[in-house]
C-alpha cells in the first residue's frame, strides 16, 4: 500500500481547477486576519472613547455601547486565551473543555445582541410608550442587567442540558445544540429590531427622538451585517457538509468578514448620527478640542446633559 501512495499522483486536470480555489481561500482568509484585527481595534477604540469623555460615559445610549463593545471584545478573545489556557495545563484540548469553550463564547457574542436589542427598546419605549416605561422605569434603568441576567440563565440551562445528555447525543450533538440556541438568540433580536424599526418608520418623528435615533440605527444595521452568516450557519445546522469543500471554506470566511466589519460600521454611524460622538472621535485622533473645552464643545451643539439622557431624565445602569 505505501508503494502504491508513493505512486499516487493528482489529476493534472484536478489541479488545474482546484488549485486557483485555494489560492483564492488563501487570500481571504489572510483579509479575514486583517478585518479581525480590525474589528478588535474598533472595540478597544470604542472602549477607550467612551471611558475617556464623562459625556459618553455618562449616556444611556453609550452604557450600552461600552457594554456591547467589552462582550465583542471578550467574544473576539477570551475563547482563544482559554483555549491557549487549557491547551498548555492538559496538552490538548478535551471535548468537554472545548464544549465548555465554545459556551462562554456564545455567552460573550450573544450578550453583545442582547444589549443592542435592549437599549432600542429602551430608546423606542421612552419616546413614544412613555406610561408604560415609567411604569416599568426600574427595568429599563438596568438594561445591562437584565440582559445579563436573561441570558446567563439561558446558557446555564443550555450547559446543564448538554452535560446531562451528553451519554445520549454526544459531544457532537451537543454543539449542534449550541449552534441551535446562539441562532435562535441572533433571530430573536433580529426579528424584535425589525419590528421596531419597521414601527417607527410608521411614526410621526419628534425632535427628540430624532436626536437619539441612532440607538436603534446603529443596531439594527449591525444585525443586517451579521444576518448572511447566521443564515449559512441555519443552513449548517440543518445541512452539514460531510465532506472538505474550498467553496465552503471561501463562503464561510467571506461572510465572516462581512459580519466582522459590522464593529466598524458601528462607529462610523455613531460619528455620522452622534455630535457627542463625533466631536470625541475628533478630539482623539486629530486633537481638534482641548479636553478642558471639549464639554463646553457639546453644550453648543444642545447635546445632552453630562447626567441625563432622552429628554433630561437622571438613569443609572
Amino acid at each position: 500500500m505505501d508503494q502504491d501512495m508513493e505512486n499516487f499522483t493528482f489529476n493534472p486536470m484536478y489541479i488545474d481547477q482546484v488549485g486557483p480555489l485555494y489560492h483564492t481561500s488563501f487570500f481571504i482568509h489572510l483579509l479575514w486576519i486583517i478585518v479581525s484585527l480590525a474589528a478588535l481595534s474598533m472595540d478597544i477604540y470604542l472602549i477607550v472613547v467612551i471611558k475617556k469623555f464623562k459625556t459618553l460615559e455618562s449616556s444611556r445610549s453609550y452604557k450600552y455601547f461600552l457594554a456591547f463593545a467589552i462582550s465583542h471584545l471578550c467574544y473576539m478573545l477570551l475563547s482563544q486565551i482559554l483555549s491557549m489556557f487549557f491547551e498548555v495545563i492538559s496538552h490538548g484540548l478535551s471535548q468537554t473543555r472545548s464544549l465548555l469553550v465554545t459556551i462562554i463564547d456564545c455567552f460573550c457574542l450573544e450578550m453583545g445582541l442582547y444589549v443592542l436589542t435592549f437599549m432600542a427598546i429602551d430608546w423606542y419605549f421612552f419616546h413614544y410608550y412613555r406610561l408604560f416605561y415609567d411604569k416599568h422605569l426600574k427595568v429599563f434603568n438596568h438594561g445591562v442587567l437584565v440582559s445579563f441576567l436573561i441570558l446567563f440563565f439561558k446558557s446555564f440551562v443550555v450547559l446543564l442540558s448538554c452535560f446531562v445528555n451528553d451519554h445520549i447525543l454526544g459531544q457532537a450533538d451537543n454543539f449542534i445544540f449550541l449552534d441551535f440556541f446562539d441562532l435562535a438568540s441572533f433571530f430573536l433580536c433580529f426579528i424584535t429590531l425589525t419590528l421596531l424599526f419597521i414601527t417607527w418608520k410608521r411614526k410621526t418623528p419628534n425632535s427628540t427622538s430624532k436626536k437619539y435615533e441612532y440607538s436603534l440605527i446603529v443596531p439594527w444595521v449591525y444585525f443586517l451585517m451579521s444576518l448572511p452568516l447566521n443564515i449559512f450557519y441555519v443552513v449548517n445546522v440543518f445541512q452539514r457538509p460531510e465532506y472538505y469543500s474550498v467553496n465552503h471554506e471561501v463562503l464561510l470566511d467571506c461572510l465572516a468578514i462581512v459580519s466582522y466589519l459590522g464593529v466598524i460600521v458601528v462607529v462610523l454611524l455613531l460619528g455620522k448620527y452622534d455630535k457627542h460622538f463625533k466631536m470625541a472621535d475628533l478630539e482623539c485622533c486629530k486633537g481638534k478640542y482641548k479636553n478642558e473645552n471639549f464639554q463646553d464643545a457639546v453644550s453648543d451643539v444642545g447635546s445632552e446633559d453630562t447626567t441625563v439622557t432622552f429628554d433630561g431624565q437622571v438613569v443609572n445602569l
